[in-house]
């Protein structure tokens, strides 16, 4: 049996943090100033906080490297932009409807965000699935309504294909308890809206 040493171990750590940057740089999975830190050196460093607190939301990627932030549980209507440079966020136009968690949101490649389903919630009603969309125009900061899915869900997929659809699948339905799963799947076409 060997007897690793303290000081063996560190090397070892080392070595393996060493392999692990050398690799990803070779696979250009780090940025020139991250290649050019230590490992060790890299930790998480705090930024600007939301304007509303707020869980099972959605982040979207934008073209112009902001973040969109929307619904979720505790600020279901809402939306926010958090702008890197600045490390704040601004909050930005309201959805058409109150979206608690479960719903989609997709960049589209005309740089407008479809939000689909999920589980809406319209004041004094229960809380359900539902087959609406909305459509975030970031030039006016405003939402638009779309055409709505031919099934109401919640926590289903919604991905952008490479001839600019969209297509939602699965999810959880009306109905129950339990509610029950959704086998089938849509497209969306953004420029029909359909």
């Amino acid at each position: 049996m060997r007897i690793i040493k303290q000081a063996d171990l560190g090397r070892t750590r080392r070595r393996i943090s060493m392999y692990a940057c050398a690799a990803a740089a070779v696979f250009g999975l780090l940025s020139a100033e991250a290649r050019a830190q230590p490992f060790a050196a890299r930790a998480w460093v705090p930024t600007g906080g939301l304007n509303a607190g707020r869980a099972v939301h959605t982040a979207t990627l934008m073209r112009d490297g902001s973040v969109l932030v929307t619904g979720g549980f505790a600020s279901v209507s809402s939306a926010e932009l958090y702008d890197q440079k600045s490390g704040s966020w601004t909050v930005t136009g309201g959805l058409q409807l109150h979206r608690i968690q479960d719903h989609t949101a997709t960049l589209l490649p005309n740089g407008m965000v479809l939000v689909a389903a999920g589980l809406g919630c319209e004041p004094g009603k229960v809380c359900e699935p539902t087959a609406s969309a909305e459509v975030y125009d970031p030039q006016t900061g405003m939402w638009a309504t779309t055409g709505s899915l031919n099934v109401a869900r919640a926590g289903h997929t919604g991905t952008l294909l490479p001839n600019g659809l969209v297509l939602v699948a699965g999810g959880l339905g009306l109905g129950g308890p339990p509610a029950p799963l959704v086998s089938s799947a849509e497209l969306y076409d953004p420029r029909t809206g359909t």
